[in-house]
């Protein structure tokens, strides 16, 4: 049973980042505000979660303190570059980058907390790099053109700052030998909620001129990608404990880049070039190298 559960993330993480590229056409047409939209997801995932820390009567160290603030900073910085990235181009490239960002934590999941990377893992991982490769280099057109130049620093602060999630999560677990998962997310997106309000003073916004933020529709979306991120991240922090690295984020990685694949071509029509299905091809068979 629990050898599933990282595929059922792996649905929570693909209803987040569809939700979030309907949210994205609103907000290229200025009609919703993007920093109300993460900042108030992230305080009803801190919430939820926070209740169930108090339920659950958990303590709260200060290592878990510090570490899920790096959480929450990357939490934050990975949602409004893929929300850019996804706005700016192809939903597949983009979620690629997101999805692929997971050999970060199994490379130092192997390295830093000895587990097993055998030889067919390596070529896993090179696979990836090949396929990274392809999508970056010679996967940039699309129906109208060119991928931007801002798509590719979008795109790669993605998979750096989505990367650092689940390591500041296994270190926490591995610290805390599984306990206090609860208060290190809620305080997690607590922290994610704060950087959001940083960037909205610092960034304009278009909230004075927003007219889709109180609409029944909108809120039931907020809801939903409250739900999916707070319990996603939270399945994920949970089995970083449960489960070898190598295995976990290979799976729900792999999951992910597959579903949003086909969710691109089908719902949103949107055509990769040769090389870039190519590479995202050659990405989902790495996947299952890494996790041999």
């Amino acid at each position: 049973m629990i050898w599933s559960l990282p595929f059922i993330a792996s649905l929570l993480f693909i209803l987040q980042s569809v939700i979030l590229k309907e949210y994205s056409k609103l907000i290229k047409r200025r009609q919703i505000a993007s920093f109300d939209i993460h900042v108030t997801y992230s305080m009803l995932a801190a919430c939820g979660l926070g209740l169930c820390w108090i339920i659950s009567g958990a303590e709260f160290s200060l290592w878990s303190f510090w570490t899920s603030c790096g959480f929450g900073i990357c939490f934050a910085l990975t949602m409004i570059c893929y929300e850019l990235a996804m706005s700016e181009g192809v939903l597949a490239y983009s979620a690629f980058c997101f999805s692929a960002s997971m050999v970060l934590p199994v490379i130092l999941s192997a390295l830093f907390w000895k587990e097993v990377f055998n030889p067919v893992q390596i070529i896993g991982v090179g696979l990836f790099l090949v396929s990274f490769y392809l999508i970056m280099i010679y996967g940039q057109r699309k129906s109208d053109g060119r991928l931007s130049r801002s798509w590719y620093v979008y795109a790669t602060l993605t998979l750096l700052f989505n990367g650092l999630i689940p390591v500041f999560s296994k270190i926490q677990q591995t610290k805390m030998q599984g306990d206090q998962v609860f208060g290190f997310l809620s305080i997690g997106f607590f922290v994610a909620a704060i950087c959001f309000l940083i960037l909205k003073r610092l960034v304009p916004n278009v909230s004075d001129r927003a007219t889709h933020f109180w609409k029944i529709s909108t809120w039931l979306k907020i809801i939903m990608l409250g739900l999916a991120a707070g319990l996603g991240n939270a399945l994920v922090t949970w089995l970083s404990w449960q489960l070898p690295g190598v295995y976990l984020f290979s799976a729900v990685s792999g999951s992910v880049i597959i579903g949003l694949t086909l969710i691109s071509a089908i719902l949103y029509r949107e055509t990769l070039s040769p090389a870039g299905g190519l590479g995202v091809m050659i990405g989902v068979i790495a996947i299952f190298f890494v996790s041999w």
